[in-house]
């Protein structure tokens, strides 16, 4: 027989035999015992340890409700990683009375934070399928359960056509001169005039030896548009953007006229429906569609050559549009280029477009709206027109994403346009043109003196001379710093999300330093008890101090990763990914 004799406790278990509350609990038992379960202030305990640097972990319902602190958190272990939503688990060995308590802690879909000494460092959203062991020796059962990080809430939802699910939705939603106006904060007012128009039958093109073109226009109201006189001969060779809308009292069968001098692509509501090449302008581009009532929006961009001599020369954007019956017939004129009713933007030093930012901000905003699961408490911590250090955006981009694309599926298509993300355990989602502050040097440079472990990983391959292609053609870039110190290395590169060639150099151009100068990456293990401590001296995509194995001096490497997980003790054991900068 064994006797425990001590505090009252909540339950004992011996030998497998049901617990019973007492102060003495007796069982006949075998040559070998085994004696298991926590005493009550383990198993319950209303408020977790205040000790400095312990971990802690509560656990929330989706909508961010508390529902208990988590009686330990060895096995909690987690990966926070630069531009990325990084990944939690945690073991939980079943003790019943903290899930007869609390029946719904382990719901799918709800969050645990994990807290160090006093700051909340991850949040992990319980959205895998658990798993479980058994202990062969005390037949204890322990249950896995793991997540993404907070940015994971945006895998909730997917990208959705601009104007919902309608019939004629393309594959791929734009984020260009073609967008909705009034959303996004993408639109400069300031950029787009009024144009100058010629009459359809008034023009050179109508006019110049009787030839009438475009041939068969139908509507003798219609202007030829261009920011300046369309029949001038002087026009450079430029790029243009056209916009307009109309608005249909119900539902219409809808026709549209359109030719653009020399190249043209046209939009209906974000989506590109023709598209002409040069000298296609001689014979307008017809397109039909069964649109619903409301507000549409249109808009061209168009592309000026320069003559066959080389010399610049007349330009222009002609359009008409029309509710047409079954049989074609025009019912009613709807829209037509004039000055008055259309504006123009002229390329510039770049086209009209969004901020990556400003499509996250977009594209999040939509989720929270159709209530996707983990989003009611996010809140910003950038705007359209600054990041989350107050800097002002820059580079404007025109794109276009797959529709049904996870929300980290597009996400990852905005780090590639150059803008650094992140979610905090409080869920505010944070964007920057580039994130992370230099610690590595000055007074009071963050220098890691308490390595334990050190490695490093192969250098990846080196690619210098990138190629990629758009739906206006090849793109290339290269780096000629790397081609000179290590060969001409040539990749090919997909980029689904690109349109333009100007998008297409753009990622390149982001993508190609880290490929023609690929940085060595460290792995680093650090006391969690003395020196720098994560999220206390430094963060995530921060510079700090490392010599490294061999090394007389300090180096400068960016942290890309940290990984923490709990000791005996309840204090943090930190992995640190490098790369050398």
């Amino acid at each position: 027989m064994v006797v425990i004799v001590g505090a009252r406790a909540s339950a004992i278990n011996v030998s497998g035999k049901p617990g019973v509350v007492a102060s003495v609990a007796t069982g006949e038992c075998a040559e070998n015992i085994i004696v298991y379960g926590l005493p009550g202030l383990v198993l319950e305990p209303e408020v977790p340890s205040t000790a400095p640097d312990a971990v802690r972990a509560r656990v929330l319902t989706k909508t961010g409700t508390f529902i208990c602190h988590l009686p330990h958190t060895k096995g909690l272990s987690w990966t926070d990683e630069h531009n990325s939503a990084g990944t939690g688990s945690i073991d939980v060995t079943r003790y019943d009375d903290l899930e007869t308590k609390y029946p719904t802690i382990w719901a799918n879909g709800n969050h645990v934070v994990v807290t160090v000494g006093n700051t909340d460092v991850f949040r992990i959203v319980l959205d895998a399928e658990p798993g479980y062991s058994v202990d062969q020796a005390t037949a204890q059962r322990t249950d896995s359960r793991s997540g993404l990080g907070a940015l994971g809430v945006l895998n909730s939802g997917m990208l959705i056509p601009e104007y919902g699910w309608r019939p004629e939705a393309a594959d791929e939603r734009t984020f260009d001169y073609g967008s909705n106006p009034n959303i996004g904060g993408w639109l400069v007012a300031s950029e787009w005039r009024r144009p100058i128009g010629k009459l359809v039958r008034s023009s050179w093109r109508w006019s110049y030896k009787k030839r009438h073109l475009p041939k068969g226009w139908p509507d003798r109201k219609a202007q030829w548009l261009w920011w300046k006189n369309p029949d001038g001969t002087g026009v450079p060779d430029e790029i243009c953007y056209f916009r307009s809308s109309f608005t249909l009292a119900k539902a219409s069968r809808v026709k549209f006229w359109v030719c653009g001098d020399d190249t043209l692509e046209f939009q209906v509501d974000g989506e590109v429906r023709a598209t002409a090449g040069p000298g296609d302008w001689r014979t307008p581009t017809k397109i039909v569609l069964q649109l619903a009532a409301g507000t549409h929006y249109v808009a061209a961009k168009v592309q000026n050559s320069p003559a066959t001599d080389g010399n610049s020369n007349r330009s222009g954007f002609l359009c008409t549009i029309a509710r047409v019956q079954s049989d074609g017939d025009i019912v009613a004129y709807v829209r037509r280029s004039n000055p008055a009713t259309w504006t123009v933007r002229r390329q510039m030093s770049g086209p009209p477009g969004w901020f990556p930012a400003q499509i996250l901000k977009r594209l999040t905003d939509e989720q929270i709206a159709r209530n996707c699961a983990g989003h009611s408490g996010i809140t910003y911590g950038f705007s359209t027109t600054k990041d989350s250090a107050g800097s002002a955006w820059t580079s404007r981009r025109d794109m276009s994403l797959a529709v049904e694309s996870l929300g980290l599926e597009w996400l990852q298509r905005l780090v590639e346009q150059g803008v650094d993300v992140a979610m905090t355990p409080g869920m505010k989602l944070n964007a920057w043109r580039r994130r992370g502050a230099d610690r590595s040097r000055g007074t009071q440079a963050v220098r890691l003196t308490q390595v334990v472990d050190e490695s490093g990983a192969q250098t990846p391959a080196i690619r210098n001379y990138l190629a990629a292609r758009s739906r206006t053609g090849w793109v290339a870039r290269s780096d000629s710093a790397s081609i000179a110190a290590n060969g001409l290395r040539e990749a090919g590169v997909s980029l689904g999300s690109a349109r333009s060639s100007t998008q297409t150099s753009a990622s390149l151009g982001a993508m190609l330093p880290d490929l023609a100068n690929p940085p060595q990456t460290i792995t680093v293990k650090i006391s969690g008890a003395v020196g720098p401590q994560p999220y206390k001296h430094f963060n995530v995509a921060d510079w700090i101090g490392f010599k490294r194995s061999g090394a007389t001096t300090w180096g400068r490497f960016r942290v890309m990763s940290i990984a923490g997980e709990v000791d005996d003790t309840g204090l943090p054991l930190w992995t640190l990914q490098l790369f050398e900068d």
